[in-house]
Parts: C-alpha cells; structure tokens; sequence
C-alpha cells in the first residue's frame, strides 16, 4: 500500500464535472499515445490537453482523489466514470490490479503526468510485459501521484464471483411455476373484465392503496385515473374534500416510492384543469389544493428523505417532475440545502432550485445571509446558472465572505453576468491575500471585456508595486491582456520591453518577460525586431520568453 488520502471538504457539481474532464482526457491520452511517437504533434498537443483538465480542477483542490472499483471510478462518493464493458474499461485496468485509489497533487509537472499515461498506455495484456501497473508506479516513485493497492482484495473478490455465480445456476426456475403464473394472469383479466363499478368509499381508498404498495407502477397510473375520473363527477364541496383528501394521500405514497414519472403526469393534468376557463370554479380550487399540496414544506421534506437515501432514479425524470412545481417550493428546498450530506442528492438539489428559482428570487437572495459556507457558495452557483444579472449587486456584497470559496465562487459568476457595473468590487479583489482569488479575479476581468476592465488590467501592472508579485501571477495579468488583441496593448507591451531597467532588474526582467509572451499571444508581427533585441539579453529568462514568443508568432500561433 504506498500513499496517504484524504478528503475532508465537500466537493461540488463544477468540481465532479472538472474531474470527469479528467477521467476523459485520461482515456483519450492512452488512445493517443499508443497510436503517435512523442515527437509527433498530435502527441504534444493532447498531453498540453491533459495537462489543462488537471490545472482547471487544481483551481478549485489541491489533489484530486480518485476511488476505484471494478466498473466505476469515484471522486468521493459520486461516480465520475462508469464502464460494465472489458475493452478499454479505465476502472478495471486499475482494478485488477488492485489499485483502489489514485491521488494526482497539484503542481504537479507536465514530465510526471507523461510517464503516468505512458504506463496506463501500456497492453498489459501482451507477453512482452512482464510487470503490472503497481510496479512501474512503484518503480516511478512519483512525488506528486501516489496510489493505495490491495492485492487481496481481488482474490476475493473473485471468489465471491465464482460463489455468486454457482448459486445463481442453482436456482432453476420450475416450468410448473410459470404455467401457473401465467394461467393465474389470464384467470385475473377474466375476472377484471365482470366487476362492476361502484362508488369508493374511504375504506376502499385505504385498502387500495395497501394494495398498491406491493403492485405495479402501471396500476397505480390507473388508480389515479380513478381518481380524476371522481373529481371530474364531483358535485358537492363535500365531495371535493374528501377527493382532495384521497389525492393528497396517493401523492404522498407515490412520492415515497419515488415513482416521480406518475407524479408528474398528475400535475400536468392538474394544470389542465387549473387552466381550463371552462372548469368548474370548485373543481379549479380543488386542484390548486393538490397542486400546492405536492410543493409544501411536508412533501419537499420527504423529497429529501429520498435524495438522502441515495435511491436510483432518473435525473432528467426528476427534473421534469420539479419544474412542474409552485414556487412555494422554493424554500423547502433551500432548507434541503443546508440538511443533505448526500452529494448526489444535494446536486438534484442545485439543479431543481435552478429550475424553480426564478419563480421566487427574493429566497434565494435571502440565502445568501445564511451562516454556513457551502450554502453560500451553492446559491451563488445557482444564480449564475439561473443568470438573472438583477441580482449582481446582492452576489457582490459575498465578495468579502471570510471563506476563499465563497470568494472564488461570486468571482466566477461576476465575470460570466458582469458588466461595468461589478468592476469595482473585482478590482478591489485583485488586492486579497489569496493568490487564488487575486487570479480569479483577472479571469473575471477578462471575461467582463469591456474597456474599462482593461485599463483595470493595465493600470495594476504599471503600479510600482506589480514588480513584487510573483512570476506565475504576474503571466496571469499578461496573459488577461492578452484577451483584448487591440493597439494600445501591444504598445503598452513595446513601451515594457524597451525600459530602460536601472533597480530591481531581475524582477523587472520577470515583468518583461511576460510582456514578450503577451506579444506572442497577441501575433503582431511589427514585435519581431524589439523580441529578437531581447534574445541578446543578459537575463536567461528574457531571453527565452522571447525566443518563445517569436516562433509563435512566426507560426502563425
């Protein structure tokens, strides 16, 4: 077993999809390196690929933990991969050879991550190679991918395979059995077609349901056929209690049973009935009843208790079910938020109140009081999936949250809904103690693209003190610039590189630098002279960043 794991935080959807990014370039990688030589570009390009999925989910973690099983890969526990398949099944080549949990770190260089995928690109299924994946792991020693394996663990499992399998082919089913099921079938649409219809009274209604605890999806759709067929004949405001008594009672076992395609056929045909202008004004107020029944506090609350169980059953089907709701459902789920420690169902969760947050804004921006962290940070995510931008002046006010996620998190939604209006408070974030979330901050600059958001940029990198930043943050400003491909730019990248430098050369060489790959990304041709003026310089790292920016700019790239 080599490495230590750990997990504490609570991953969220942008940071499952990241991973899943991941998984897919892993898998695409070992097509590619079998089929190029590493001098070929289309071998350098999907390693550069790679290479970028790995650093966008470092934005947000420091490691990214893999758990392995033997058709799926987990980040936490929800599944990022999922293959029942032999051939080219990820999961498995790790698998079965007992890796049960794979760590990648940040920072981690661009070399090591070649000689992992040129392991995992290997056939170990030839002759040829003798060793498995844990041993050249092993023999690697990579300092920034460790690995946790369990030999045993496969021999068992393999055994209880073997035990499973024999115990299924003793379990024979008896001919006699289904010609007997198959005559009772035939006995029970025989005497289906003779029984008369006769009013239901509240006995029968409990005693149906009993029934239809342990009976098929198909006759509970005809149960609540029934029931709308009663609505329908009712005539008396006694009649309708007593229905909307019996509707309300079917919803909430049905919903219990997650049996969500049932429950959203009803309230389609609710708001049939809601919107008819034909209907009876008693039977209308009746259906609203039911309707705002099924988005009551009491009915979300069991939602959550299916969510928490982590019960299967289709997102989309859930989702169409949820947009059918009132806004009074809004809260509940807002409440669900907070409670579930399921991933899973706290993802059904954000995608349902981006569905029905529009419907009750004024909640979701009073969410963004609340105390706990996550809770915070998961709105704000909502409301930039939602992108009403009436709501930026509420989402900047978290841009001071004491928790850096939060920050990151208004961050990227004011660059993706921003305009002029939220520059101020991203300017002011380009002075936090957080190198993260001084860059989110330039990512957010650049995605406003607007004028004023560039002489943001440019004003920041002409203060005596940009020279103090470090290297790596300094290329991010640059590389912002670099987004508005307009003349004052490339002059004020010129202007950088002809200065003449007399204090502090090596960090003012660091900013130059920079500049030289900003002329790179811009491709201006009229750079060329200045650049490869600067090849001649003293300092290594001018030297090369120019070197860099002129066969870039020389290719056209």
């Amino acid at each position: 077993m080599a490495g230590t794991l750990n997990q504490h935080e609570t991953i969220v959807v942008e940071e499952l999809d990241a991973a899943r990014q991941v998984i897919e370039g892993l898998i695409k990688a070992r097509k590619v390196l079998r089929m190029y030589p590493d001098t070929n570009p289309v071998y350098r390009k999907n390693l550069q690929d790679i290479a970028g999925k790995f650093s966008d989910y470092f934005n947000s973690r420091d490691s990214l933990v893999l758990r392995v099983a033997r058709n799926d890969i987990y980040v936490e526990s929800e599944s990022v991969y999922n293959n029942t398949e032999k051939q080219d099944n990820l999961a498995l080549l790790f698998f079965k050879d007992g890796i049960r949990e794979l760590a990648f770190h940040k920072d981690m260089p661009e070399e090591e991550l070649e000689e992992f995928l040129k392991i995992i690109s290997l056939e170990f299924g030839r002759e040829t190679i003798e060793d498995d994946i844990v041993t050249l792991l092993w023999q690697k020693d990579f300092k920034h991918i460790n690995y946790i394996a369990d030999d045993t663990f496969l021999t068992e499992s393999e055994d209880e395979e073997i035990n499973a399998i024999k115990g299924l082919k003793q379990q024979a089913t008896d001919p006699v059995d289904l010609k007997k099921a198959y005559e009772d079938s035939l006995h029970e649409q025989e005497s289906a077609t003779s029984v008369p219809i006769i009013p239901l009274t509240a006995e029968d209604f409990k005693l149906l349901l009993t029934i239809l605890e342990k009976d098929s999806e198909e006759k509970l759709d005809t149960f609540f056929g029934m029931l709308f067929e009663i609505l329908y004949d009712s005539e008396r405001s006694v009649d309708y209690e007593d229905i909307v008594f019996f509707f309300m009672k079917s919803i909430e076992y049905t919903v219990s049973s997650a049996k969500f395609p049932i429950i959203t056929n009803v309230l389609v045909r609710l708001k049939k009935i809601i919107s008819d202008e034909d209907t009876d004004p008693e039977m209308r107020r009746s259906a609203i009843k039911i309707l705002l029944f099924v988005s009551s506090s009491k009915m979300i609350s069991l939602i959550g208790t299916i969510l928490a169980s982590e019960r299967k059953f289709e997102h989309s089907v859930f989702q169409t079910f949820v947009r059918l709701l009132d806004k009074n459902a809004v809260p509940p789920f807002l409440n669900l938020l907070v409670d579930l420690q399921s991933i899973h169902g706290r993802r059904m969760v954000i995608d349902a109140l981006v569905s029905l947050g529009p419907k009750d804004m004024p909640s979701l921006i009073k969410g963004l009081n609340h105390s706990q962290w996550y809770v915070i940070r998961n709105i704000i995510y909502i409301l930039r999936q939602i992108g009403d931008k009436s709501v930026l002046e509420h989402i900047a006010k978290a841009a001071k949250h004491e928790d850096v996620r939060v920050r990151r998190e208004v961050l990227r939604t004011l660059g993706e809904l921003g305009d002029e209006r939220v520059l101020d408070t991203i300017k002011d974030c380009l002075q936090d103690d957080d190198s993260k979330i001084r860059i989110a901050s330039l990512n957010a600059l650049g995605q406003v693209d607007s004028p004023s958001a560039k002489k943001i940029v440019m004003d920041q990198i002409s203060h005596s003190s940009f020279h103090e930043r470090k290297m790596s943050e300094k290329k991010e400003f640059f590389k912002t610039l670099s987004l508005w491909n307009e003349k004052d730019v490339y002059d004020f990248c010129i202007q950088i590189m002809t200065r003449k430098t007399f204090w502090k050369r090596s960090q003012q060489h660091e900013t130059k630098a920079c500049a030289a790959e900003c002329l790179g990304m811009l491709g201006n041709r009229d750079a060329l002279p200045v650049l490869n003026k600067c090849k001649a310089s003293r300092s290594k790292l001018l030297q090369e960043s120019s070197e860099t920016a002129i066969k870039r700019i020389e290719r056209g790239k």
